[in-house]
């Protein structure tokens, strides 16, 4: 995998003013989704990864663009990934005290949902028609891109299949997690419904695109987000260094 510090160098060396116009693009897109989801009082169907993303796809087959270009273009956002995800080491630090009250219940929940996820994908991988390696790398869809993404490419996988499990994933489980979540608290366990669970629930299945959807909503719930994406990011690296 490129060094970010080089990817980012090769970038500016590059940079012309059709990349700070799909910059610009980037960032407008994300604002107006902000607004609509906002709009929407939060609505899981508005989540704003997706509807960004439509609306950058939307401009970029108007205008007949690659999406290379785009992406080349894009590169400090990507760049940014690694160092982003090591930054949610601070949410954890403050929320040490409840993780260190509920890490039984959060382990359990981790293993059984990153197996499962990991796992499952050998069930319906077949059905697919898919190789062995993409099925490895599609088992990878809710582990966060800058975890994924290696291991993929160690396990020899193709990075279009991954990144499109990755997204897909992301995108369907912010959408559904919060209210399977809440279902399974107030209905099925008699709990009251709690923002750290869902919080937690969300990263485990839907890694930074979750974060991203908790992040609106509150600190805690953003918080325990970042948790249950790097518990679900170590968990299925553990289970996939045997096959590397």
């Amino acid at each position: 995998m490129t060094d970010p510090v080089t990817e980012l160098l090769a970038w500016a060396r590059a940079l012309s003013w059709q990349g700070v116009a799909l910059l610009a693009l980037t960032f407008a897109a994300w604002a107006a989704a902000r607004r609509l989801w906002a709009a929407a009082r939060g609505s899981a169907f508005l989540t704003p990864v997706l509807t960004a993303a439509v609306l950058i796809i939307g401009v970029l087959t108007a205008i007949d663009l690659p999406i290379g270009d785009y992406g080349r273009a894009t590169t400090p956002l990507s760049a940014a990934l690694l160092p982003a995800t090591a930054a949610m080491a601070v949410p954890l630090w403050r929320m040490r005290v409840y993780l260190r009250a509920v890490w039984r219940p959060l382990v359990a929940g981790t293993i059984a949902g990153g197996a499962t996820s990991f796992l499952g994908i050998f069930l319906i991988g077949p059905l697919l028609g898919l190789p062995l390696p993409d099925q490895l790398g599609l088992g990878l869809r809710a582990v966060t891109a800058p975890v994924a993404i290696p291991l993929a490419q160690s396990l020899g996988s193709t990075m279009d299949v991954t990144m499109l499990g990755i997204l897909g994933n992301g995108l369907f489980g912010a959408m559904v997690t919060p209210l399977l979540a809440r279902l399974a608290l107030t209905r099925l366990a008699g709990l009251r419904d709690d923002d750290r669970v869902t919080g937690f629930t969300l990263g485990l299945t839907s890694h930074a695109i979750g974060v991203a959807h908790a992040a609106p909503r509150g600190g805690d719930m953003a918080a325990m987000a970042a948790a249950g994406m790097l518990a679900n990011a170590v968990c299925t690296t553990l289970m996939v260094i045997p096959l590397l």
